[in-house]
């Protein structure tokens, strides 16, 4: 489980085989620290240095972001690493083919599943059927590409009928004009722009698990301190977790435009009192079991599927054979 920590001012620490969290109002909570594999912290949090040993030789992950979401950096063990893995993972970033290859099934993913959600909810908006085949139309694109440059291009002008048909379906009071980002600059794009946060960085731990780098993709761009590995794996999952559970929260009526504040550079971003609220969801949301990985038999969490979905990768990697990586696609 991911143990998110949010009380300002709290301390975290570990005692005859729990994890003890204090509060400043005196309240403790307490976890068998077997349970835990991930930690995040929001704001100012204190962990004492028994919690820290606990987590390094654990091989537990601590990931530091601000109070309002934005990520800082993450405290991982560097006890265990596989060079070998390491090395064919960049092997295979330098191979255009492999990465032309990857691209087209990840980018193809995600389409088929952004069109699925607005499928989902058309009977909002029937006028959400123009963009469904928009995106359709450049989907075909994708198969024909050459570069990934190519598939980019038609990515990005699908992403604008994308999200012009979310925007159709959400209550006016949530509706946005397009994607924005650093800093959002509305409620929908700040809930999607957390859940992008806390998926990513669910991808890079169990990336680091299996000893590849985040670091070194084969779509995204490679730059300092650009999860560019991270940033492949998550694009068939964001319409399917993030995208789909903002949504079903705006459209029920858990979200209220008085959950957000505005910054001084513009931005609004989530408060501290819905902060908690939409963490408890989208763990409720991770831990939701579907069945829509095609090698897989039965119903599963979405937290099991992105770990199951890395060790797919691997196998296409070891191998050098793109086609073996299943993306998800969801009906």
């Amino acid at each position: 489980m991911i143990l998110y920590l949010t009380e300002q001012g709290a301390t975290a620490k570990v005692d005859e085989g729990q994890i003890v969290i204090e509060c400043k109002d005196g309240l403790v909570r307490k976890i068998p620290k077997e349970l835990v594999d991930t930690v995040t912290i929001f704001g100012q949090v204190q962990l004492s240095h028994a919690f820290q040993v606990h987590c390094l030789t654990r091989g537990i992950p601590i990931a530091y972001l601000s109070i309002h979401g934005k990520y800082f950096g993450r405290t991982i063990s560097t006890s265990q690493t596989n060079i070998l893995r390491l090395k064919e993972q960049i092997r295979m970033s330098s191979s255009e083919q492999f990465c032309l290859e990857f691209g087209k099934i990840i980018i193809n993913a995600k389409l088929n599943n952004q069109i699925t959600i607005l499928r989902r909810y058309r009977h909002y908006c029937d006028e959400v059927l123009s963009d469904i085949n928009e995106i359709i139309k450049y989907k075909r694109g994708i198969d024909r590409a050459e570069s990934l440059n190519q598939i980019n291009g038609y990515e990005g002008i699908a992403a604008r009928s994308y999200w012009r048909g979310i925007s159709k379906v959400l209550p006016k009071e949530f509706q946005f004009d397009g994607r924005s980002r650093r800093p959002p600059k509305d409620p929908f794009n700040s809930m999607i722009s957390l859940g992008y946060t806390l998926l990513l960085n669910e991808i890079t731990a169990y990336l680091e698990q299996q000893n590849l780098s985040p670091f070194c993709g084969f779509m995204h761009q490679d730059h300092d301190g650009h999860p560019s590995l991270a940033s492949d794996l998550i694009e068939e999952w964001r319409a399917v977790v993030v995208d789909s559970y903002v949504i079903h929260q705006l459209l029920n009526g858990k979200v209220n435009p008085e959950d957000f504040e505005k910054m001084e550079n513009g931005g609004i971003l989530i408060n501290s009192k819905y902060l908690k609220l939409f963490l408890k969801g989208f763990e409720d949301k991770l831990n939701t079991s579907q069945k829509y990985l095609a090698y897989i038999n039965e119903p599963i969490s979405f937290r099991r599927a992105l770990y199951q979905q890395v060790l797919c990768l691997v196998r296409a990697i070891e191998a050098g054979d793109p086609s073996l990586y299943s993306p998800i696609n969801i009906r």
